[in-house]
This record gives structure tokens, C-alpha cells and sequence, in this order.
């Protein structure tokens, strides 16, 4: 039972495939069945995605979103890392990809400040980040952040 190849070559690239060539029906997964396989591996995602940040709960999960959030909103600052200026949008998206890549090594917005938050992760003996402010002042990140919660204690 062999194909003609004038037939196969006129065929539409849009019409089915003959039954010959498909699978058998019962080993082609139902259309339910995709969408559980579809279903698990989105789960499975979310909670590898979610469970780095999951080491910051509730209250301090909160204080340190609100401090990258007031970081983003600093128009006048710039944020000094490894030498090169970023805007404070650009360096609370550098926190906060850090944070979500650091899994449990931070459990308080403070541990987060002085871990993560203050220098490079790549280099324990590298430069600390900076925050300069409008004026030209140079604080280190870590002043800059301690005095940024601070002001953001109720």
C-alpha cells in the first residue's frame, strides 16, 4: 500500500493525512488529556518560579517590595554598580531579579539590605554598590537602603 507520489505532491500542505500515516487513535492523547499534561507543567513552573521569593514572607516580603518599589520611584538617584550609573528603575529590577535568584539566603527586609542588596554577589571583596543622589552626594547602598526603610516605617 504504497503512496502515489503525483497524488502526495498535488495534496494540499492543508489537507489530512492519510490514515496510514497517522498514529492509531487510541495512542493519540485526548484533547482533556493535553490539557492536564499543559495544566501540571504550568504549576510546576509557578512553583519553581514563586519559591525563592518565598523565603521573604508575609510582613517582610512586604516591607522589602515597598522599599524596591519607593528605590523605583527615586527619579533623582543614580545607582552605582560596578563602577556603571543606572537609573532607580533599572536597579530595582536588578534587586529584584536578585532576590528572586537568591532562594532562602534572606528571611528579613534587612538581611536582604545587607546581603544582597548592597554589593555584587559575583565578588565578596568587589566594590559596594552606590547610591548618588542629585546633589552629587555618594552614599553606599547599604545607608541608602537602611535610611530608605526607615523611612518607610509606619
Amino acid at each position: 500500500m504504497f503512496l502515489d507520489p503525483d497524488k502526495v505532491a498535488r495534496r494540499s500542505a492543508f489537507q489530512a493525512v492519510p490514515p496510514v500515516l497517522s498514529a492509531p487513535a487510541a495512542r493519540r492523547p485526548t484533547p482533556l488529556a493535553w490539557r492536564v499534561v499543559r495544566l501540571a507543567g504550568l504549576l510546576a513552573l509557578l512553583l519553581l518560579a514563586a519559591s525563592p521569593a518565598l523565603a521573604l514572607e508575609g510582613r517582610e516580603l512586604e516591607r522589602t517590595e515597598a522599599l524596591l518599589a519607593a528605590l523605583a520611584q527615586r527619579t533623582e538617584l543614580t545607582f552605582v554598580r560596578n563602577g556603571c550609573g543606572h537609573d532607580a528603575r533599572q536597579a530595582a529590577a536588578h534587586l529584584r531579579r536578585k532576590l528572586v535568584q537568591a532562594g532562602g539566603r534572606a528571611s528579613t527586609a534587612e538581611e536582604f539590605i545587607d546581603g544582597l542588596a548592597s554589593s555584587s554577589s559575583s565578588s565578596a571583596s568587589g566594590p559596594p554598590y552606590l547610591a548618588r543622589l542629585s546633589d552629587g552626594q555618594e552614599l553606599t547602598a547599604n545607608e541608602f537602603f537602611h535610611a530608605l526603610l526607615q523611612e518607610l516605617a509606619p
